[in-house]
């Protein structure tokens, strides 16, 4: 009996919390960040535009794109929905990963949820991820993706189709990112920018999706929603084919990635002592966190020097280093 009554409780918790915001009228972001997306463009606003969710701010952060990306968005707002406020900005140089913060000061919603220029989200996308923001009261929300090529074609699912992920911040500081963290399937509170401060280049070079997260994690938490809510575009103008270059070979491409997880594992370091100075989390769950990652940090430098030696004795390099580097 206590436990049925205990159910029934959280059930109407989360309710009136999600009626709470229905009834405040609860203005939520659907932010989108682009660079050079020309073609994919119109369907990243058609589907912006589609959203089942009122009211919505949907917000253009165009880094600096000279391919026409940001004047085709132009184009494709002037018939926007008259109850969609939408905003379009281009920035006047390129900021890479801080095009994130840029969106992120335009957004006025209570709730984000970020789309990738080269990806589709489904109608009720935002619908989805604000219900399941206000029945469990998170910080984050995440969903599952269909990967799409360039041409639109289906390759399948992209994560697991049962909420079996451990999104803890113990479980990530020790294991890592997961697929329930991809950068194009986040929705999130402000609060994880506005409490941590600005995304730091120096940190973390062009991904945002081992850090917000992680913060997410450090606050109130993540859900992940096991539904598909997004096409995720894989191509070869990807972040990750750009930087990390998915077509390298296999030694090659080990050791790009281990040096990424390297730089990302040391700025959620860097973002734990920030918790803990800030008073987000306990000084005893902060020196967990912290040995767990400095465990993570060791075994990957460790993975790190293995792969590239291999390197170094085949001749090869990395292609993500500079030629001067």
């Amino acid at each position: 009996m206590t436990s049925l009554i205990a159910r029934y409780r959280r059930w109407r918790k989360s309710v009136s919390a999600s009626n709470r915001l229905r009834r405040e009228n609860g203005l939520v972001t659907f932010g989108i960040i682009c660079c050079q997306q020309r073609d994919f463009i119109t369907s990243v606003l058609d589907g912006a535009l589609a959203q089942t969710y009122r009211p919505l701010q949907v917000v253009v952060c165009d880094d600096a794109s000279t391919d026409g990306t940001f004047e085709l968005a132009v184009d494709l707002a002037k018939g926007h929905p008259v109850s969609v406020d939408v905003v379009l900005h281009r920035n006047d140089t390129r900021l890479g990963i801080g095009n994130c913060d840029q969106m992120v000061s335009l957004a006025r919603g209570a709730f984000i949820v970020m789309a990738h220029g080269d990806d589709i989200s489904s109608p009720h996308r935002v619908e989805r991820l604000v219900d399941a923001w206000c029945a469990h009261d998170c910080s984050m929300v995440t969903s599952n993706a269909i990967v799409i090529d360039e041409n639109d074609k289906q390759l399948g699912l992209y994560g697991r189709e049962t909420n079996s992920y451990n999104l803890s911040a113990e479980a990530l500081a020790s294991g890592g990112w997961n697929k329930a963290m991809l950068g194009a399937v986040l929705g999130f509170e402000p609060a994880v920018f506005t409490r941590f401060g600005p995304l730091e280049p120096t940190r973390s070079a062009f991904v945002h999706d081992w850090i917000l997260p992680y913060r997410a994690a450090l606050l109130k938490g993540i859900h992940y929603l096991p539904e598909p809510l997004l096409r995720y575009r894989v191509h070869g103008g990807n972040y990750t084919s750009l930087f990390m270059n998915a077509r390298q070979d296999d030694s090659e491409q080990t050791e790009s990635h281990l040096a990424n997880k390297i730089t990302q594992l040391h700025y959620m370091l860097h973002d734990t002592k920030v918790a803990y100075k800030k008073g987000f989390i306990s000084r005893g769950r902060a020196d967990d966190l912290t040995d767990r990652l400095q465990q993570s940090i060791v075994k990957a430098a460790g993975r790190f020097s293995i792969a590239r030696n291999n390197l170094l004795a085949s001749g090869k390099r990395a292609r993500w280093l500079s030629p001067n580097a």
